[in-house]
């Protein structure tokens, strides 16, 4: 948790340990409880839900430019898209109200923000 804090990720992936038989780390075993390795998991996924709140909140009312991967299956008047630092299938989303213009590339607005996701208006 100490090293998360200091570390302050832009992204971070959390998975519990798995006991893999043949792999070096097998002679440790599989000391730890599993309801303790998820309790642990989901501890530090929330302080980086924190870190990235706090980071995000930096981004409200600046323009970043995203790559457009297609409209909202919820609305229709939003776009989903991605800035080039969030990895497809792991990372957050960018969502926006469409503008007039519809390119691969768009600038938005970040108007509010999740701890994964940025929502704001294409400029």
């Amino acid at each position: 948790m100490r090293f998360v804090e200091l570390a302050r990720f832009d992204r971070l992936g959390v998975f519990t340990y798995s006991y893999e038989e043949g792999v070096k780390a097998s002679v440790y075993g599989d000391p730890i409880p599993s309801h303790l390795k998820e309790k642990r998991k989901e501890s530090i996924l929330l302080l980086q839900q924190e870190i990235n709140l706090e980071k995000n909140s930096k981004l409200i009312g600046k323009e970043i430019e995203i790559i457009v991967e297609g409209t909202s299956s919820e609305n229709p008047r939003y776009l989903i898209g991605r800035t080039k630092s969030q990895a497809p299938e792991v990372d957050g989303f960018v969502i926006a109200r469409k503008g007039k213009e519809e390119k691969d590339f768009l600038r938005v607005k970040v108007e509010r923000i999740g701890p994964y996701d940025l929502f704001g208006r294409v400029v």
